[in-house]
């Protein structure tokens, strides 16, 4: 998926009838972009999403998100019947509850009606909060013990970091994470001396998380910036949210989910969801692309930052090295 080179552009009517011209994204495949990751005189900033982004924890929520049903209901599902349930995980987990419970109140799996009868009255607002305690309780005993589990960092995020960070850059993390789980994550991973800001599910107000602009907004309060500058993100939300900040977006998912997350990205953009009622970082946006990787690692991007940018007398080996420290 490739756009034109053609700046495409959609008038955005604010408050007071101020009519400012919004530009639509341009989404590029790294291979295929061929202008330079970091524009010249860019703030030496970036913004990280973290689950997925920074560790790898697709895989590991699927599990609690099981243990949280399985614990309200006070019973295990076998597992023809989580293989049903399970099917609705992989967006938002607010919305995936609520569609595991439409499915099993509308009996639309054939599921036994003893099992349909332990989920009357359960709400998905409780089994996220009843998820998100079960999975704290984990990260807090792994924090305990120094052991990461099954969790691990994504594949070229610690050489990555390292040469940004050794670029001058400045890094924050924006997740809908909140601030115990993510302490824990950073506690188990050393990820505090990466980012100097956060900003946490549990900071950001309810009705403005990802895809709306809050967030990004938020870290630039943090940082004292105007731009967010370069944003990480693995969903179309996130893509969405912080491009609606004014940050430049690079979109790296696996590739069985890349192609999900794209699609959903363009039907995001078609309806409109690029479009920011605050225009600020609109008007202050200098570059209009969005470059996505294929990929299950950001190795792909250090070494094209590598050659693009490179650091004064540094050896890429001893670079990478310093990362995993």
């Amino acid at each position: 998926m490739q756009s034109s080179n053609d700046e495409i552009t959609k008038p955005l009517h604010l408050a007071g009838g101020l009519q400012v011209v919004t530009p639509t994204p341009q989404i590029f495949a790294l291979s295929d972009f061929t202008g330079s990751i970091l524009i010249a005189r860019q703030p030496r900033r970036c913004c990280w999403d973290f689950d997925g982004s920074q560790v790898a924890t697709e895989h590991i929520h699927a599990r609690f998100q099981r243990l949280a049903l399985e614990r309200r209901i006070r019973q295990r599902l076998h597992e023809p019947e989580w293989r049903t349930l399970g099917s609705c995980f992989g967006g938002q987990e607010i919305l995936a509850f609520r569609q595991v419970l439409h499915r099993i109140r509308h009996q639309q799996d054939n599921l036994p009606p003893e099992l349909i009868a332990l989920f009357e009255g359960v709400e998905p607002e409780e089994l996220v909060a009843l998820k998100k305690q079960i999975l704290s309780e984990h990260l807090e005993e792994l924090a305990r013990t120094g052991e990461s589990g099954d969790f691990e960092v994504v594949d070229g995020f610690l050489p990555l970091m390292a040469h940004l960070h050794a670029l001058g850059f400045e890094s924050t993390t924006v997740t809908n994470t909140d601030s115990t789980n993510l302490g824990h994550f950073f506690k188990i991973f050393g990820l505090d001396s990466f980012h100097a800001h956060r900003v946490t599910g549990d900071q950001i107000p309810p009705g403005y998380g990802k895809p709306h602009g809050k967030p990004f907004r938020m870290a630039c309060e943090k940082m004292g910036a105007d731009l967010p500058g370069l944003c990480f993100e693995n969903t179309a939300e996130g893509v969405i949210s912080a491009w609606r900040a004014g940050g430049r977006v690079l979109l790296c998912a696996t590739d069985r989910r890349l192609s999900t997350e794209l699609s959903r990205l363009a039907d995001m953009i078609e309806q409109g969801a690029h479009l920011s009622r605050d225009a600020d970082g609109m008007k202050k946006r200098t570059y209009f692309e969005i470059i996505y990787m294929p990929a299950e690692s950001w190795m792909p991007l250090v070494e094209r930052l590598r050659v693009e940018h490179p650091i004064p007398d540094a050896d890429p080996d001893t670079v990478t090295a310093g990362a995993s420290a």
